[in-house]
């Protein structure tokens, strides 16, 4: 997944973090309590490194992991809008009225209401449209129809920057009567601020595959909600409509605190897709092995490096006394044994006792 051309001449910011590295660490299960205290306080210190953009700016941004890999991919709205793309959604997202909450079973993203619209597999063998965009009805049919743009646009973007992954994800078809909702991702999830804009907190997206992109943007009038990868120790300003490829299953995102009016929505293709792949045409589960295989290699080989530190530490502490031995014996040497030990002096009642007899035998003595 290295970085072999820049069809859109973004800027290019390079940054000390493989993506190779990130895909090993990749677990399904919420690992939020696994960040270190040392990238903890460099958030809380504000050391981050954060990446700007003028709002009339239409370059795209490209963030470069050191093995070449992209981390992720930033468009600015202006340059959407000057394409013709329909950027102006908040209003279409306020007039879904939700008549009922499930609760959501996956990793906490902070308060706001989160709707799935797309295709999936989930708890079934085939593929179904998701029961919340079926529950929405009509004002969740009207976002959808009135956001292809923006995901056909997204897609031709991601088709021009990252080709193997655009193939991968257009690969196979859907089911009879079934197709992709969001362009080349099989729908969206679309959190909305009921009471107070959206602002997510420290996660990662572990219901889908470690090796795929996801789109994230955000709508409404808002300052803030900065999206910040915290592996990447990037912050990068989100304005309204802006789009941001990146791979949220890998790496921890949150966003810094934000005011005003935010929606925001993530196209993706959840994980329960690339299984029903495998179960429907037998595809490929080549990325899988060498993942599991290449993770088994790095625990290894992190074990290894933990058992050699322990064995140096040790080796190095018995040298140390050695030296310090050797360093006294020469003292010794040269300048004899020294003061002889003071007597140690006996304390509590006995020793008292002792002394007073002591004494006492010294002065009839004398």
């Amino acid at each position: 997944m290295i970085v072999k051309n820049n069809p859109y001449n973004a800027r290019i910011i390079d940054l000390p973090l493989a993506v190779g590295k990130l895909r090993l660490k990749y677990s399904y299960r919420s690992t939020v309590e696994l960040i270190p205290e040392a990238l903890k306080r460099k958030h809380d210190n504000g050391q981050f490194l954060r990446i700007f953009h003028d709002s009339e700016s239409t370059e795209h941004t490209l963030i470069r992991g050191s093995d070449g890999g992209i981390i992720a991919y930033h468009v600015p709205a202006a340059y959407l809008r000057q394409h013709g793309v329909n950027t102006d959604l908040y209003d279409t997202i306020e007039r879904i009225r939700i008549k009922s909450l499930r609760q959501h079973k996956g990793a906490y993203r902070g308060e706001a209401v989160s709707r799935h619209y797309l295709p999936w597999c989930c708890y079934r063998k085939q593929p179904s449209i998701s029961t919340e965009y079926m529950a929405d009805g009509k004002p969740a049919q009207k976002f959808m129809e009135e956001s292809q743009g923006l995901w056909e646009k997204a897609s031709e973007i991601f088709q021009g920057v990252l080709p193997g992954k655009w193939r991968r994800l257009t690969e196979y078809p859907y089911p009879k009567g079934m197709q992709r909702m969001a362009g080349v991702w099989s729908g969206c999830a679309l959190n909305i601020g009921s009471q107070s804009p959206v602002q997510t907190v420290v996660h990662r997206d572990v219901g889908e595959s470690p090796f795929e992109y996801s789109c994230l943007t955000a709508f409404g009038d808002f300052q803030g909600a900065d999206v910040e990868l915290w592996e990447a120790e990037v912050s990068i300003e989100l304005r309204p409509a802006d789009l941001l490829l990146f791979l949220d299953a890998c790496i921890h995102h949150s966003n810094t605190v934000v005011t005003g009016l935010r929606h925001s929505c993530v196209a993706f293709t959840p994980k329960n897709m690339y299984d029903w792949f495998v179960r429907e045409y037998s595809a490929s589960k080549e990325l899988q092995i060498s993942l599991r295989e290449r993770r088994k290699n790095f625990q290894k080989n992190k074990k290894k490096t933990t058992e050699s530190k322990k064995e140096s530490k040790k080796e190095s502490k018995k040298e140390s006394k050695k030296e310090s031995k050797k360093e006294k014996l020469e003292h010794v040497q040269q300048n004899g044994a020294g003061r002889t030990k003071k007597k140690r002096r006996p304390r509590g009642r006995t020793g008292k006792r002792r002394l007073d007899g002591e004494k006492g035998r010294e002065s009839k003595t004398l």
